[in-house]
This record gives structure tokens, sequence and C-alpha cells, in this order.
């Protein structure tokens, strides 16, 4: 999944198959290259220290404040049940990550809405996120 920080529209591909993590870093440097190609990309560690924002277990959703979308995702789970064969999963701890880049934020940025982004950031975090189930087969949202 490639999600794109290159503007505030919410623009996400879904690739049509699965990559190891040597093919998936592939697939980066040649998007990556493609996007910045006046940049020096040889090494794969260049990437993933430069492009690279966190590894996530499974994504919640996209709330969008005043600044723009942000990311939801799990960085922590742990089983805490099986259902039909299914594992059942417990977010052990979520983060959120803002998927505009620094200068197009108005968190970077002097701006009249920085004041109220943060307010509306510590709402946000202000929800216990220790009480979210998930599960990559099911879904828990509908009863049987």
């Amino acid at each position: 999944m490639t999600i794109s920080r290159l503007s505030k529209a919410l623009d996400i591909k879904i690739a049509k198959r699965t990559y190891d993590f040597k093919e998936a870093l592939i697939e980066v440097k040649k998007s990556i290259l493609s996007e910045y190609p006046d940049e020096n990309h040889q090494k794969s560690s260049y990437i993933l220290s430069k492009f690279f924002v966190a590894k996530a277990k499974g994504i919640i959703g996209f709330p969008k404040f005043l600044d723009g979308y942000y990311i939801f995702f799990v960085s922590k789970k742990k089983k805490v049940s099986e259902f039909f064969g299914t594992n059942i999963y417990k977010v052990e701890e979520a983060k959120l990550e803002i998927l505009l880049t620094d200068s197009e934020s108005c968190l970077y940025n002097f701006s009249t809405i920085k004041s109220s982004e943060i307010k509306y950031l510590d709402y946000f975090n202000a929800v216990d996120q220790n009480s979210l189930y998930f599960c990559y087969e099911l879904d828990l949202s509908n009863s049987i």
C-alpha cells in the first residue's frame, strides 16, 4: 500500500500482489526515484531512513482535522482470543501520523489554525486506545 504525502488529498494505492520485504523495498525505491529524480538514492538504507515512517500491524482509520488527513495505525498488538479459527487481537499501542509533509502542515509552520489543530489532536489522543480490538479475517463490528 502506498499513501502519498504530496498533497492534502488522501491518495492511497493498493498493490495487486503481496511483496516480501526485499521486493517491497525495490518497489518503494522505484516509486521514490520517479517522484524525486534529482536526489541520489543508491543505497536501500538511505531510502529506509529518509522515507520510512513506521511499521504497522493494521490501519484503524484516516481521521481528518483542520490541517488534513492523519493515519491512525496499530503499532503493537496482542492475541487475546480465537473465533472460528481466526485470531482476535487487542490494540496494545496505536499511533497517529500526519500524512502531510512538514512544509504543508500547519503544525510545522506559523498558522492561525495551529492552536485549533493541536486542540483536536489532544482530544483524539485522550481516547482510550486499549479498548480497541481487531481481526484480519472477520468484521468484528457485525453481529453473527
